[in-house]
């Protein structure tokens, strides 16, 4: 259950070095805050708090899901996401090379999380705006999400930020 929000941490670092390899930093702590709490907010999968989900600060579990979160973890873009997680390759000075199987549930997981409106969106518009990507829509933004957060190579990760 746990790697389900690696979904939002993934949202939120795909602003890493990989898309900024080259150019000035981005610029302030605020400025990235108000980025991820605007993909949040694109975000319409996102567990609620007392609602879907229960934080449990001084017990164990840590977290612990309602029957409202659990069916919420049935929607498409949770089981495009479950269908990665055995899609890696355990030694990462080798370099990966996906089954055709494997490269269909890459693609659809990036189509799902690149919809208008939505974080991918959010985050595409914000890099457009501060000149770290000339690319002009958010269907050509594909190939770079896929290159950072699936591709191995010898020397390492296609980027420097990785998802599996």
């Amino acid at each position: 259950m746990n790697s389900y929000y690696f979904i939002f941490g993934f949202l939120s670092c795909v602003l890493g070095k990989c898309l900024c390899e080259g150019q000035k930093s981005l610029n302030s702590k605020s400025d990235l805050g108000n980025l991820c709490q605007n993909m949040w907010n694109a975000a319409g999968n996102n567990l609620k708090i007392g609602k879907e989900i229960i934080i449990n600060e001084n017990s164990t579990p840590l977290m612990t899901l309602t029957a409202q979160g659990k069916a919420k973890l049935k929607r498409d873009i949770f089981v495009k996401f479950k269908a990665l997680l055995n899609n890696y390759e355990e030694d990462e000075k080798r370099p990966e090379i996906p089954s055709a199987t494997e490269q269909r549930e890459e693609d659809a997981f990036i189509n799902a999380i690149t919809v208008n409106g939505g974080p991918m969106q959010v985050a595409f518009n914000y890099l457009k705006d501060k000149g770290k990507v000339s690319i002009g829509r958010l269907d050509q933004f594909k190939p770079v999400l896929k290159k950072c957060g699936f591709r191995n190579t010898p020397s390492g990760w296609g980027c420097k930020v990785f998802w599996f």
